[in-house]
């Protein structure tokens, strides 16, 4: 007998355990004459094997020699993961949080198994080792998407087995014994990869057990604070954390520090693994739900099909699970290759037969290796991140980098300064990448390297600071996070806020650090603790002109000086059609055109009204002799994005980019698309998405769009009113 419930108490009594277990409404106690693992009240456990017994007054459930425990089931590892436990417990969870984990997801299995199908294999290695098997012995293998253990808290992708016992490659044992404890097995099949040959392999009840412990102590991790036992700990040289916990053990004083972020991580990892599982076993994500798909073509490792909205916001590159239709009801892992207005091409790992919803997976990854490089080091920036101690001033050079701004050129002087930290301060349009380009040149002259980091607008900065590429890289935060090489300087754009630990990630592999926000209020993280002497003020508006500046004002921070205004360069207006030339007349900097039309979808939405027009208004643009990469559309929704692209290239205009609030780019004429008809409930009701994509125009700027809900908008009204 099996069962599955919360511990409601434990005692000891002459050698024995004993513990009552809930299940549902009805309350068992379980008897042991073995040692079990350490349990506590309200924990969740599975026992397997029990027998039922009967006292004079009562009866009761009793392990058996071969009941296996399993302590908070519902939390499901990788059985890679529990093999690095196999140094220590604590070492799967820092390999992960230091972005050095590489766990094995059956990939060899899934592509053995799709060539003995017939299917051509993504490796050509594979047609070779499936040549060697007749075919009814590669009648005998059957595999599984994956399997989501109950009882022993484990989670498997791509398991193969023949006949009834599990199949692996050697390297991958491990798989293949949590295949067979979750399948009750005492045997296991491992492959040669060069021979083809299967070996049997036994597995010892023992043997369950010791793996089953592992993967209990994992789990208490969840539970319980960090212990110093590290600190005590000898790590052998084939340890992957080997040189990590050297350094631990080398600041012992930092070590209450390292555990506070660890057990910060530990609930990052904990609540996302249990979310990731819940989407599988569900088939939709809780949040975002599933799009429905009509499939057009099917090949044997991708799909295309037609799609009528997408409401989960799916984009290209994103993992998902394929679900197939009844009766089949299977579900694949996938990756979006590429969605439109109309379409969606997916890559599939296995063939799909009868695809009907593609649901969008929450993929997660934290990589803290910059915190523990941090922690435990002598680097200056530790005393204001870690210890929370003030930066001290240091000289700042007196250059002339700049001619006309004298905020400007301040700044460059004292992210040329020895100090190893500054921060910069100004609103949308002030210069913060021209002075950040000026430093670097500078640095890139000394032959110090630098790292660009930006929450929004990757591509906008790729090719603002292209050039150098051995001195210089740009990455978005997601990129940051995971990079482990060195580098002198990082110059971190920010339009947002970010957590300590995520700012501490990114210190922790640079010598020097220059903040760069957009909001001259907000305070910086620890920002008290930095002189005024290492803070720079930008006051001076340079990309947009007054009239612009006067539209966006009571979005800004700060009362900006203004600039002059410079037209968009309209050469032949005589091609544009006369009931344009209002819309698309120079001196007209800022201008609202309104227009009711039918909105679609629900979360994920578009305004084909909008669009049409939109697009008819960029084609007068072009008319008139405006270069196509001088304009620029932003939207609130993916949707009216894939819609305007699937219209401008109806009408052969391939040239101008269309942006969501994230990537929008500074063009000389940005139009804009409110799309909805009701309540402003996208995006653009955030006032700094409100404020970004209304400061990208530096010449004109168009808001296409209804005016009822854009005057219900506090933030919206406040900029149309002027």
């Amino acid at each position: 007998m099996d069962i599955t419930g919360k511990v409601q108490s434990i005692s000891k009594k002459k050698g024995s355990f004993a513990f009552d277990v809930l299940i549902k409404d009805e309350t068992l106690k379980v008897v042991s004459k073995t040692e079990i693992p350490e349990l506590k009240k309200g924990e969740r456990v599975a026992i397997t094997n029990l027998t039922k017994k009967r006292s004079f007054l009562s009866s009761y459930l009793e392990m058996t020699e071969e009941s296996l425990i399993t302590l908070h089931p519902h939390i499901r590892f990788n059985p890679s993961e529990i093999d690095y436990a196999n140094y220590c417990k604590y070492a799967p969870f820092i390999l992960k949080l230091t972005g050095n984990s590489r766990f094995d997801d059956g990939v060899m299995e899934r592509d053995f198994y799709n060539t003995i199908r017939g299917i051509e294999p993504k490796d050509p290695k594979m047609t070779e080792l499936s040549d060697k098997f007749i075919k009814d012995i590669k009648a005998k293998f059957s595999f599984r998407e994956f399997e989501i253990s109950k009882k022993f808290g484990i989670f498997m992708k791509n398991t193969l087995y023949f006949s009834r016992f599990p199949a692996v490659f050697s390297g991958n044992e491990i798989r293949a014994k949590f295949q067979a404890i979750e399948n009750k097995l005492d045997k296991y099949l491992v492959i040669n990869k060069d021979s083809g040959k299967l070996d049997e392999f036994n597995m010892t009840f023992e043997e369950k057990k010791s793996l089953l412990n592992l993967r209990n102590e994992m789990v208490q991790l969840y539970y319980e604070k960090m212990s110093d036992e590290m600190l005590d700990k000898e790590c052998t040289e084939t340890c992957p954390l080997f040189n990590t916990c050297k350094r631990i053990r080398k600041y012992p004083r930092d070590f209450d520090v390292f555990s506070t972020y660890f057990s910060s991580f530990l609930k990052k990892d904990h609540y996302f693994r249990k979310k990731y599982i819940k989407i599988i076993r569900e088939g939709e994500n809780p949040e975002r739900k599933s799009l429905e798909i009509h499939a057009v073509e099917i090949h044997p490792y991708s799909i295309l099909a037609k799609i009528s909205s997408n409401e989960p916001s799916i984009r290209k590159g994103e993992d998902i699970l394929i679900i197939e239709k009844p009766p089949l009801d299977r579900k694949i892992f996938g990756k979006v290759q590429n969605i439109s207005f109309e379409e969606i091409s997916c890559e599939s790992n296995v063939p799909a037969a009868n695809p009907e919803l593609v649901t969008p997976l929450e993929s997660y990854e934290f990589n803290y290796n910059g915190i523990v490089e941090l922690i435990f080091s002598q680097s200056p920036l530790k005393e204001l991140f870690i210890k929370n101690g003030t930066i001290q001033e240091s000289v700042i050079p007196q250059e002339k980098y700049i001619e006309n701004d004298e905020d400007q050129n301040r700044a460059v002087n004292l992210i040329m300064s020895e100090s190893p930290f500054v921060l910069v301060k100004g609103e949308a349009g002030s210069g913060k990448k021209f002075i950040a380009k000026k430093a670097v040149d500078k640095f890139i002259q000394k032959g110090r390297n630098t790292l660009i980091v930006t929450d929004l607008r990757k591509k906008e900065f790729e090719k603002y600071f292209s050039g150098a590429e051995n001195l210089i890289k740009v990455m978005d935060l997601k990129d940051a996070y995971r990079n482990k090489e060195k580098y002198d300087n990082l110059f971190l754009f920010l339009t947002g806020t970010l957590e300590p630990d995520n700012i501490i990630s990114l210190a922790g592999n640079c010598k020097k650090i220059v903040v760069f926000t957009n909001n001259l209020k907000e305070k910086f993280y620890n920002e008290e603790k930095v002189p005024e002497s290492l803070k720079a003020m930008l006051h001076s508006q340079h990309r947009f002109g007054k009239h612009i500046l006067h539209f966006v004002a009571t979005l800004l921070s700060d009362v900006m000086k203004e600039k002059e205004d410079s037209e968009v360069k309209i050469i032949n207006k005589d091609n544009a059609s006369p009931a344009f030339l209002p819309i698309i007349n120079p001196e007209k900097y800022v201008q609202f055109i309104s227009i009711s039309g039918k909105v679609m979808g629900k979360k994920n939405k578009w305004n084909k009204e909008e669009g049409d027009l939109t697009v008819n208004i960029v084609t007068e643009f072009i008319k008139s002799g405006v270069e196509r990469s001088a304009i620029g559309i932003i939207v609130p929704f993916e949707r009216q994005k894939a819609l305007l692209e699937k219209l401008l290239e109806e009408k052969k205009i391939t040239d101008v980019d269309v942006f969501e609030p994230n990537e929008a780019e500074e063009k000389e004429v940005i139009i804009i698309n409110l799309v909805e008809n009701n309540e402003i409930k996208s995006p653009f009701k955030k006032a700094d998405n409100l404020k970004m994509v209304l400061t990208r125009a530096r010449s004109k700027l168009i808001l296409v769009g209804n005016k009822n809900p854009a005057k219900k908008d506090k933030n919206l009204n406040k900029v149309i009113k002027k």
